[in-house]
């Protein structure tokens, strides 16, 4: 073998290592984002699901969103005169829309059996990546009972 045969091995080589290590370390970011991506999807699932589950079970309440968490505080359950509290989600950053929430966060009183409750604009963002979010409404509503 010459020295010219083993540099165009080596180049050869190391060309090809260059392509698989791109092609690797591009897939492993891409794999990365997309689960964020679903992870917000999924707490925006969760979050939709047990706001609805709490606003037909209990006749009045709270509804809490602060920056780092989201809450229902005061729930009085149908017949019962007891109230409780049940923290639904933590660990996201939480805003409404492109109005950031303050460290007070907000409160939506639901007092009636009628009572909707609509949010137009609710945005989760990853802690991770925070220009990483989605936005979604988040409504819930309960059967209109006749008298």
């Amino acid at each position: 073998m010459t020295l010219v045969e083993v540099l165009a091995t080596l180049l050869l080589v190391t060309l090809v290592t260059g392509l698989i290590w791109t092609t690797i370390s591009i897939s492993s970011r891409s794999s990365v984002l997309e689960t964020n991506k679903l992870r917000l999807q999924q707490e925006g699932n969760y979050i939709s699901t047990e706001i609805l589950r709490i606003h037909r079970t209990c006749k009045e309440y709270e509804f809490v969103i602060t920056p780092n968490n989201v809450s229902v505080e005061n729930c009085q359950i149908e017949k019962s005169q007891d109230r409780k509290r049940f923290s639904i989600s933590e660990g996201f950053i939480y805003s409404m829309g492109d109005q950031m929430i303050s460290p007070e966060g907000v409160r939506y009183d639901i007092e009636a059996d009628f009572e909707d409750l609509e949010i137009e604009k609710f945005k989760i963002i990853s802690p991770e990546n925070t220009k990483l979010s989605i936005t979604f409404p988040l409504i819930a509503s309960r059967y209109k009972r006749s008298s």
